[in-house]
């Protein structure tokens, strides 16, 4: 059973390598940080003075971490003011990836922001490290291109996430979470004709399934499925190829003008991923 706790003293070592394990940099062939990056991430002790050092423990051993700062920490990138919290290095081991460690660190993190009274959690990762990018749309993340401004190591802009805790729109747009395609089956999908949850795991998987939740009371109220990410691919063409990408329960009107927003902002993101891909 995994676990998220804070850092012990004892452990900062072994959380550096997990750090670093967590990267990819151990796997055979890989390439290996820079200088200033291997300490970034091997120095664990310097993060936990920073901030609030997160750790996954399953069955006494550490599988994962991430490090939640506060906004005006030296080490935060992303955050614009103190009232903001900032997660980072959030590392799985790579053989723990299937544990639901990174899912119970991230939840943990915003869990903390809140109590602490932050105003909004943000983070960033690769603009291509799409796995990392759906795990933060299931948890309720926005892409917040307009901050999006710092390069990554490929030399296009790190994508970044924000988790507003005061938003103002009632509806939030994300990823479906596997433990709602029996829910969302009934009340969304029914009229399209795809009533049985298996169907809708195999939509998610081979596309993405977003959802419309009303963020007063939660309830899923509309969807649209759209084809996942490849930097190669027409960025314009974002609907997925099936019978009925779209579906409203209630609020039509309302609901269908929030999916064309969200819909033009995948456009923009992709657009400009593909951009730099035909460009390198």
């Amino acid at each position: 059973m995994t676990a998220v706790r804070e850092a012990r003293p004892g452990e900062f070592d072994e959380i550096g390598r997990l750090t670093y394990a967590g990267f990819g940099h151990a796997a055979p062939g890989a390439r290996r940080p820079t200088p200033e990056r291997l300490h970034l991430l091997l120095d664990a002790e310097a993060r936990a003075r920073q901030g609030t050092l997160l750790v996954a423990e399953d069955g006494g051993h550490l599988i994962g971490t991430a490090t939640l700062l506060p906004g005006d920490a030296a080490l935060s990138r992303q955050a614009r003011s103190a009232a903001e919290s900032e997660l980072r290095l959030l590392a799985v081991l790579p053989q723990a990836r299937s544990t639901g460690a990174g899912w119970q660190l991230m939840r943990a993190a915003i869990e903390r922001s809140a109590a602490a009274g932050a105003h909004a959690l943000v983070l960033d990762t690769g603009p291509r490290n799409f796995t990392s990018q759906r795990l933060y749309h299931r948890l309720g993340f926005e892409r917040a291109p307009e901050r999006e401004t710092q390069p990554s190591l490929s030399g296009e802009p790190l994508a970044v996430f924000v988790y507003d805790f005061s938003p103002s729109d009632p509806l939030l747009v994300r990823l479906a979470r596997p433990n709602e395609y029996e829910h969302t089956a009934p009340s969304i999908w029914a009229a399209a004709g795809l009533g049985a949850p298996e169907q809708l795991s195999a939509l998610a998987h081979e596309h993405e399934l977003w959802v419309v939740e009303r963020r007063d009371d939660h309830r899923l109220i509309g969807a649209v499925v759209t084809v996942r990410p490849d930097p190669a691919a027409d960025p314009n063409a974002v609907l997925a190829p099936i019978a009925h990408p779209f579906a409203v329960a209630e609020q039509r009107p309302v609901v269908a003008e929030r999916l064309e927003a969200h819909l033009a902002a995948l456009r923009h993101v992709r657009q400009r991923l593909h951009q730099h891909t035909v460009s390198a």
